[in-house]
């Protein structure tokens, strides 16, 4: 069975702001997914029958192999959440290149860790390789029906309700698909829950900083000035459009917490929020609580820059940044 799948330099954000928008940025599509439920997909959550799989999701006849694991992934899974996540798969046969988030962006189209969250923020729809690969070949159908697969095997088709993985998916065999449970400490706002001024971002604009800021499981630590802390926050993390961005920041002096935390707490506020045209901020993250993050757009109705104050931007991931790789929307 699949197992579930640094510190860096930051730097003044109206500095890297002014510098990058000197370099236009090409822009790269992607074809797993979608955080936004599209209007026209939105009667097919209903279609995918909490207990058994609907023929009109086209199947097909090579089922993958489904294993269901409380102890791994989880119980209780809300399957109607589980089935707005799935919902919010693409349903194409192009091929799709997956890898490790941390090598070449060149060397992929999606890089893990990934994963597509319910509206509610309590199921999520996570990929991972098999042991031994950390790259995959599959199509954005392969995961919605591997998916779908695991939905009604252990969420809705046994009675046991409990999270499961697909395996050997894709034309390499490399990618599994899990259903995983999740609880999201997030509030969203009908408004901007950023700085006076500020507005609500673009969804594919957030789908950037998701798809591309760091996940590490290292710890970290965050703190105001003069904590010691290795990042000094209030800071900030921005799409390469400037049109999102992710603020990280704490109520105490020094917060201690991965990069994989803040990184599902992005998933979630962007997976709850955003994508329902609000904004959202998520609390309770590092060992006491204290971290929490928030996201915005940081240009105005007007179309100008919010001030930032003493924002910092974290530049650790340039190559990542400037390869612009987002989530497509159909």
């Amino acid at each position: 069975m699949y197992p579930i799948p640094q510190p860096q330099i930051w730097l003044i954000f109206p500095l890297i702001i002014r510098a990058l928008v000197l370099q236009r940025i090409p822009y790269r599509e992607l074809n797993f997914t979608e955080l936004s439920l599209l209007p026209s997909q939105s009667s097919s959550i209903d279609d995918l029958n909490q207990t058994s799989l609907s023929p009109d999701l086209d199947i097909s006849a090579n089922k993958p192999a489904v294993f269901c694991d409380a102890t791994r992934y989880g119980r209780g899974l809300v399957a109607a959440d589980c089935r707005d996540a799935i919902t919010g798969i693409k349903r194409n046969k192009q091929r799709v290149r997956f890898g490790e988030r941390s090598a070449d962006p060149g060397t992929w189209d999606v890089g893990l860790p990934s994963r597509q969250i319910g509206v509610q923020g309590l199921c999520t729809v996570q990929l991972e390789f098999k042991p031994g690969r950390s790259s995959a070949i599959a199509t954005s159908l392969d995961v919605s029906e591997a998916a779908i697969a695991v939905l009604g095997t252990c969420v809705g088709g046994t009675g046991i309700n409990t999270g499961g993985l697909a395996i050997d998916i894709g034309g390499d065999n490399n990618l599994g698909v899990a259903l995983v449970p999740y609880e999201p400490h997030v509030q969203c706002v009908d408004g901007s829950i950023g700085p006076p001024g500020s507005t609500i971002p673009p969804l594919i604009s957030c789908n950037a900083i998701v798809g591309l800021m760091f996940a590490t499981k290292d710890v970290v630590s965050f703190g105001k000035q003069g904590s010691g802390a290795t990042n000094i926050v209030p800071g900030v993390d921005a799409s390469p459009d400037h049109l999102c961005v992710l603020e990280i920041d704490t109520t105490g002096p020094e917060e201690n917490v991965s990069w994989y935390d803040i990184w599902a707490a992005a998933v979630a506020v962007n997976g709850m929020c955003v994508r329902m045209g609000m904004t959202g901020k998520a609390t309770g993250l590092g060992g006491n609580g204290n971290l929490f993050i928030t996201m915005w757009s940081p240009s105005s109705a007007s179309g100008g820059s919010v001030p930032l104050g003493n924002a910092t931007l974290l530049r650790g991931a340039t190559t990542l940044e400037v390869s612009n790789v987002l989530w497509s929307m159909a």
